[in-house]
């Protein structure tokens, strides 16, 4: 004989070992991908937009002057923006612009990000 008792057991045993992984692997997926293709569609929203409320009148932006603004960006708390005079919000001139032409602006975790004409 090729194999005697006791190794095929253990080979028996081995095969048996593997075959439920493999059973009970292949189980937990196709349910999770059944469970996955089964969400209900009206748990979905779509994509919407939220009109948040316009800063006061009262706001120090309205000292632009000659000033081009080039960009503007909203805040959960502020209105920023930016022109040929740097960029400012409802604090006043943000400091620390090497040059105070800003080409473009966006806002990154709250803080604005600028893009100054001069490189």
């Amino acid at each position: 004989m090729l194999f005697d008792r006791r190794t095929r057991l253990i080979l028996s045993v081995s095969a048996l070992t593997l075959f439920a992984v493999i059973g009970a692997s292949w189980f937990f997926v196709s349910h999770s991908v059944r469970a996955v293709m089964a969400v209900d569609g009206r748990a979905i929203k779509p994509l919407g937009f939220v009109a948040l409320p316009l800063p006061p009148q009262g706001t120090k932006a309205e000292w632009l002057g000659g000033g081009e603004v080039r960009s503007v960006a909203v805040s959960a708390d502020s209105l920023w923006t930016a022109g040929s005079f740097g960029v400012i919000n409802d604090d006043g001139v943000q400091p620390g612009l090497p040059s105070l032409k800003v080409s473009a602006m966006l806002l990154w975790r709250g803080n604005p990000l600028v893009a100054l004409e001069a490189g």
